[in-house]
């Protein structure tokens, strides 16, 4: 009994939410991480494989996991904050990082349905390998957007400077500045990087057709 109500003490109540959250991050952060690392092999003219492929699978599995927790331990703090510390209600940087991770999720719905069926479907070939404009973009952009959405709540929570220092609109404002930041360089490096690439294969045709010897 003694246990019990140590273990129902606030100091603990709020260290086991704590647990659940950092284990939630460390699952989807540092996989999500990985499968982007993955995308960037891929884009660099590197064939899928179908271990990869089934390897991307579990990894998304993984992620879901981890977002699932972040959901459990942040409404948990939630909770916690309403019964024993109502006034961190009050801090927007709590609310900012709420949406931001329904972004997050909203974004890992859209990766199942619409990236993860491209992947499958490019398996022995490159990643972009016969896709369109616009599924290379939208490929891009959710990749891009995962990788802001896992980081950006990760620094505000270690930066105690944004602690009631700036109104939530103000604080998503500049996530989306962020966000549209990142989408464009992710956009713009691949683009810029395909162009590159053709760049130096056309140029190796050239090499090699002026090596050949002319004929007599």
């Amino acid at each position: 009994m003694q246990v019990l109500s140590i273990l129902s003490e606030p100091i603990f109540i709020k260290g086991g939410i704590r647990i659940i959250h950092f284990i939630g991050l460390a699952l989807g952060l540092g996989t999500a991480t990985f499968l982007d690392l993955m995308i960037v092999r891929f884009m660099l003219r590197s064939k899928i494989r179908q271990s990869q492929a089934d390897a991307f699978h579990f990894g998304t599995r993984v992620v879901t996991v981890g977002l699932i927790l972040l959901w459990i331990s942040g409404l948990g703090f939630l909770a916690y904050y309403g019964a024993f510390d109502p006034e961190k209600l009050a801090n927007p940087k709590i609310w900012a990082k709420v949406s931001i991770v329904a972004v997050l999720t909203v974004n890992a719905v859209y990766l199942h349905r619409a990236v993860l069926p491209l992947v499958d479907q490019q398996v022995s070939r490159t990643l972009f390998d016969g896709l369109s404009l616009r599924q290379r973009v939208l490929m891009l952009i959710g990749g891009a957007t995962s990788a802001t959405c896992w980081y950006v709540p990760v620094a505000l929570g270690s930066i105690p400077q944004f602690n009631n220092s700036l109104p939530a609109n103000q604080l998503w404002a500049l996530f989306c500045a962020l966000l549209i930041t990142t989408n464009a360089l992710a956009i713009t490096a691949f683009f810029s990087i395909e162009a590159l690439m053709r760049w130096r294969q056309g140029r190796g045709q050239e090499v090699g057709a002026s090596d050949r010897p002319s004929a007599a």
